[in-house]
C-alpha cells in the first residue's frame, strides 16, 4: 500500500507550474494502522484492539497455558516500568514442552492484509514493551517470534534475542537472525531491564528486486541496526508473515524460549520510519500508545481517476468554466 502522503505530494510537485490544485479533505492522521494491540492488564490473552490471542498448545496439550501467568510488576518482584507499576503477562521457560519441541508459543491474528503486491504482509511493524531477567539462560537465544511456517515445527523462529555481552555487561545481546546480532553497536538487550522493541520490516523496498528487502530494529527509540540479507530472504518469503503467527514459539527441537514478561505488544500497517520509532521512545507502564486518530482519507489513484479508497472522492479545484487541472491531470 502506497500512502498519500508519497502518491499525492509527488503529483503536486509534477503539476506545480499550475495555479490550480486537486481539492482533497484529510485530517491528521496516525502514520500506520494499528491492527492489532494487547495490553494483558484483564488478566488473560484478550485485546486491546483486534482478536484475542490463544494459547498455541495443540490438542490435549496445556504446556502454554501451564506456564503462562499474569500480574503486576509487584507480585512478580520484577523492576517496575519507568518507576510505576505495570499489569505484565509472564511466560516461564518450560524445561519439559511438548514433542516435538516446540514451545508452542501464542497463536497471534495480527489484523493485517497482505500487502506489497504479494500473498503475505511483506511491509508491517511489530512492538513489544518486554524483559527477559537472563539472556544467558540454556544457550543463551531468546526466541520472539515465530512467524514463518509457523505449524513446522522442523523450521526455527523468526526473530531471535542471543546473548553476546556487546553491551559490555554480563546480560546483554543483540536481535536479529541468520547470524546477525550485533547491530550498530550503539544500543543493545539489556537483561533484567523493561524495552521497548520496534521491529520494522520491509520486504519490498526495491519492487524490481525479489531478493531485496529491509528489516530495521530499535531498542527504546534508539536503532540498533538493520538487516538487508538472510536466509529465505525478500519479497513473499520468511519474513512476510501469514495472517497468524506465533509469538514466543520456536522450532528445530532447540526450545530457544526462556522465561520473558511482556507488558504490551502491537502490530502496525507499514514500516516505521526511524523518527517514528524515536517518536514512540521507551517502554512505559502505559503501554505501547494507539495513535489517537486513524486514517480519515486515502487515495491511491488505481482505478483511473479521484475517486478515494477511504473518505471521500477528490474534485478537480478548476474554477466554474475552467478545465485546466482536468486537462493537465493522467493516470496510468
Amino acid at each position: 500500500m502506497i500512502t498519500l502522503e508519497v502518491k499525492l505530494s509527488l503529483n503536486i510537485q509534477l503539476k506545480q507550474n499550475h495555479a490550480k490544485t486537486y481539492l482533497a479533505g484529510i485530517a491528521k492522521a496516525a502514520a500506520y494502522k494499528v491492527t492489532g494491540h494487547w495490553d494483558f492488564d484483564q488478566g488473560d490473552l484478550r485485546a486491546t484492539l483486534g482478536a484475542d490471542m490463544q494459547y498455541g498448545d495443540l490438542p490435549g496439550e496445556t504446556a502454554m497455558r501451564d506456564h503462562t501467568s499474569f500480574g503486576t510488576t509487584t507480585s512478580f518482584g520484577i523492576p517496575n516500568i519507568g518507576g510505576q507499576v505495570a499489569k505484565v503477562m509472564k511466560y516461564t521457560r518450560d524445561e519439559n514442552p511438548p514433542v516435538p519441541i516446540g514451545p508452542r508459543g501464542y497463536l497471534c491474528s495480527h489484523g493485517m492484509a497482505p500487502n506489497g503486491g504479494g500473498t503475505n504482509v511483506n511491509q508491517f511493524t511489530m512492538i513489544v514493551d518486554f524483559m527477559i531477567p537472563n539472556l544467558h539462560a540454556v544457550d543463551g537465544y531468546n526466541t520472539v517470534v515465530k512467524w514463518e511456517a509457523v505449524d513446522d515445527w522442523n523450521i526455527d523462529g523468526s526473530i531471535s534475542i542471543k546473548a553476546n555481552d556487546i553491551g559490555g555487561g554480563t546480560n546483554t545481546g543483540g536481535i536479529g537472525i541468520s547470524g546477525q546480532y550485533t547491530g550498530d553497536g550503539t544500543t543493545w538487550i539489556i537483561g533484567g531491564q523493561w524495552q521497548r522493541l520496534v521491529v520494522a520490516v520491509d520486504m519490498v523496498a526495491d519492487p524490481g528486486d525479489p531478493a531485496d528487502g529491509t528489516i530495521t530494529y530499535y531498542l527504546d527509540g534508539v536503532k540498533f541496526g538493520q538487516m538487508t540479507t538472510g536466509e529465505r530472504w525478500g519479497f513473499d518469503r520468511r519474513h512476510a508473515i501469514p495472517p497468524v503467527i506465533r509469538m514466543y514459539a520456536d522450532g528445530e527441537a532447540d526450545n530457544e524460549v526462556n522465561t520473558v514478561y511482556v507488558n504490551s505488544l502491537q502490530f502496525r500497517e507499514g514500516t516505521m520510519t526511524d523518527e517514528q520509532a524515536a517518536a514512540l521512545g521507551a517502554a512505559t507502564a502505559s503501554w505501547i500508545p494507539i495513535p489517537p486518530n486513524p486514517v480519515k482519507g486515502q487515495w491511491d489513484f488505481n482505478q483511473g481517476d479521484l475517486r478515494a479508497t477511504l473518505g471521500t472522492d477528490m474534485q478537480y479545484g478548476d474554477l466554474p468554466g475552467e478545465t485546466a487541472m482536468r486537462d493537465h491531470t493522467s493516470f496510468g
